[in-house]
């Protein structure tokens, strides 16, 4: 169950515009992507931010039209599947 009157920040191991989705999904408010830019800072300095924004734009709007949804408002709980990968013995 997700209550959208409780403001949830996602943090953690965010990498990719699907990890995103996924926490818009389950309730989060906002999401943190620290780990992304601080190494294409470490890297490229802001060149490499800058590259990896677009690389993030890139695959949330690919993740939208994937889940089929317009706006990030229409993410919803139902639009994610759990998997049990230790039930399935993966």
């Amino acid at each position: 169950m997700c209550r959208r009157d409780v403001v949830l920040p996602g943090v953690g191991q965010v990498t990719r515009g699907m990890d995103v989705l996924k926490a818009l999904c389950l309730g989060a408010h906002a999401v943190g992507l620290r780990q992304v830019f601080l190494y294409a800072n470490s890297i490229w300095g802001e060149e490499g931010c800058m590259h990896g924004i677009e690389i993030m734009q890139e695959e949330i709007e690919l993740g939208m039209r994937l889940l089929g949804v317009t706006r990030l408002e229409e993410s919803r709980p139902e639009r994610v599947q759990f998997v049990d990968h230790a039930r399935l013995g993966l």
